[in-house]
């Protein structure tokens, strides 16, 4: 499928898309970001006809295929090693375009490309064109459905002079797919709650685009307090809200302002359509975030070994994260029961020194006359603190573990 190579380097002017990976940072990159680097990385996606960093827009009826083109490149002046793929548009804070990773199975209208996912080892300035079909199933209802096709290395690596942050460069392309018909916008709003903190105050709340093209809302949110003065008149403007999806708005205000019951309204349009949606009138109790704990049990797993049909042990870990001072005198107890009914106790780490970040824990668990008797078993883990002085004992966290485990 891929033809036309070229290896000179092309300088364009491009929009980049950044997306999140677990365990790794994504940074986008242009020719600007770093001027003179010979090291910079930045990729192109050229539709046919069109400008790097313009989007796929094609019309289809229902039951209709057709073939598109575009040039799939690397802009940089060093080889990069890169992976090239289609995956599905996800909801963005604020609206806009975000997509998911290579490894999330894809839904509609993403299964609607065949676009291979590819290792791709491009050279220095080297591009080619690749062609892909897309093909809307019959029964299709009218709307505009967004799915986009990505170019990303294929290795996240580390930023240089920043130890420990690993980074991806990618590109994201939306792939715009308009079957023909009635267009209905419109989209609703709830859940809007408000926050205070010692520096901020954050105002939230849910978009729901329920019509069949893109919305862009925008408006005020007014909040008056008790004596019925204007105390918030805060502007939300959205990005890109498409066709199905559910999102969130966050606007942080400079100032906190008191906590307690305001009343609220607010009025969003999209300009383009003049769709609209309100609330009138809404109680809003303003809140001070709950302080997270500085020492807490974040994971927690058990694991049937070596299998849920051949149980021999229960191997569990836990992640215990202290955003505090070193602490000394953990205890990590693993509460089991059977049944609903608690019948062993095993302290997993005793007299634990917790640094600062993350300290795992990882035990074997055996029943205590080695055997598992029949029935479903549950776990749940308790840490706590002795006191060095009286050797009283404080509990700390507790968490229930998501497995069960059927003994048969």
């Amino acid at each position: 499928m891929a033809a036309l190579r070229t290896r000179s380097l092309i300088l364009l002017i491009f929009l980049l898309v950044c997306g999140l990976f677990p365990a790794s940072a994504v940074a986008q990159s242009s020719p600007e970001a770093s001027p003179g680097s010979d090291s910079t990385v930045w990729f192109m996606i050229i539709p046919e006809g069109k400008s790097n960093g313009e989007f796929f827009d094609i019309e289809l009826e229902a039951g209709a295929s057709t073939v598109v083109k575009g040039v799939f490149g690397n802009g940089s002046a060093v080889p990069v090693q890169a992976v090239l793929y289609a995956a599905d548009v996800i909801p963005a804070v604020n609206g806009g375009f975000a997509m998911g990773d290579a490894e999330t199975p894809v839904t509609e209208p993403t299964t609607w490309l065949d676009f291979p996912t590819i290792p791709v080892d491009f050279d220095a300035g080297e591009a080619f064109e690749l062609s892909f079909s897309v093909s809307v199933p019959i029964g299709t209802p009218p709307g505009q459905y967004i799915t986009g096709v990505t170019v990303e290395t294929a290795e996240a690596t580390t930023v240089p002079g920043e130890s420990g942050i690993l980074v991806k460069y990618r590109l994201a392309t939306p792939v715009l797919i308009t079957v023909p018909g009635e267009v209905t916008p419109r989209f609703d709003v709830s859940d809007v709650g408000v926050s205070v903190d010692e520096f901020t105050t954050t105002i939230v709340g849910t978009i729901e685009n329920t019509g069949n093209i893109r919305v862009r809302p925008a408006g005020n949110l007014i909040l008056t307090n008790e004596s019925g003065v204007e105390v918030v008149n805060a502007r939300i403007d959205m990005r890109s809200v498409y066709a199905g999806q559910t999102t969130t708005f966050e606007v942080s205000l400079p100032t906190p302002i008191p906590t307690g019951v305001y009343s609220g309204s607010l009025v969003l349009e999209d300009s383009d359509t003049g769709a609209t949606a309100e609330i009138e009138t809404q109680t809003i109790t303003v809140v001070a975030p709950e302080a997270p704990k500085p020492i807490e049990i974040t994971a927690a797993t058990i694991t049937p070994m070596p299998s849920a049909e051949n149980l021999v042990f229960a191997q569990v870990s836990a992640t215990i994260t202290n955003t505090g001072q070193p602490v000394s005198g953990i205890e990590l107890e693993l509460v089991v029961s059977r049944d609903g009914e608690e019948v062993d106790r095993v302290v997993l780490g005793s007299s634990i020194t917790l640094q600062t970040g993350e300290t795992i824990v990882n035990q074997p668990y055996i029943p205590a006359d080695g055997n598992w008797e029949s029935g479903e078993y549950t776990f749940a883990l308790s840490l706590t603190s002795t006191d060095p002085q009286s050797g009283s004992k404080t509990s700390i966290d507790t968490t229930e573990i998501d497995t069960v485990i059927e003994a048969p």
